[in-house]
């Protein structure tokens, strides 16, 4: 079953290691959701054609949530 979409425009408002090499924690400044938890895969070796998120980067997100949005995976980004 597929998980609950949104598309939103944000702040990334802090970052941290998530305890896993494979992602790091986002905290998102949604104006129109408010602040969201989020996780993005951190690629190591391959070529990523988005730069990555840094403190106070505005960007376009597309994000899934499989726990009824209390923690949202980035799927997709672009930078504003």
């Amino acid at each position: 079953m597929p998980g609950q979409q949104l598309q939103t425009s944000a702040f990334i408002l802090s970052k941290q290691p998530s305890g896993s090499d494979a992602f790091e924690q986002l905290t998102i400044f949604s104006s129109e959701h408010g602040t969201l938890h989020g996780l993005r895969r951190v690629t190591q070796g391959k070529s990523n054609t988005s730069p990555p998120l840094d403190l106070f980067d505005e960007a376009e997100l597309s994000l899934e949530s499989t726990n009824q949005g209390r923690t949202w995976f980035i799927k997709e980004h672009r930078l504003i």
